[in-house]
């Protein structure tokens, strides 16, 4: 089995995004967050990708259910906290941009924890 990986693994700027993600799912995982709130990765018809991530019980969470908020992002990707998710849409070749994204916003709320 393989060690939990520590928050201070999420900040090596050499991991690739999905590298990152890899991690941070990880680092969430504890036999009950996964199975009840975890990450979602999926197609859309635009064509493009779509991406939710849980954040109750990680630490990331942002609270009981907050109001929808428009979050920065680069060109071509859609990011925003809706309740106690972060959502991030974007196109087809959008996928590594959506992910560093949700990277960004994550490690920046990490950092300044």
């Amino acid at each position: 089995m393989t060690a939990k990986p520590r928050l201070t693994d999420l900040f090596d700027p050499a991991r690739s995004n999905l590298e990152w993600l890899q991690l941070f799912y990880a680092s969430c995982c504890d036999g009950v967050w996964e199975g009840e709130f975890g990450a979602s990765l999926d197609t859309t018809d635009a064509p493009g990708w779509s991406f939710v991530f849980d954040l109750r019980g990680t630490a990331l969470s942002v609270g009981e259910s907050a109001p929808e908020q428009k979050l920065p992002a680069p060109r071509g990707v859609e990011a925003w906290l809706e309740d106690v998710e972060f959502h991030a849409e974007c196109g087809a070749h959008g996928l590594d941009a959506m992910l560093g994204a949700f990277r960004a916003w994550a490690t920046g709320r990490l950092k300044a924890a």
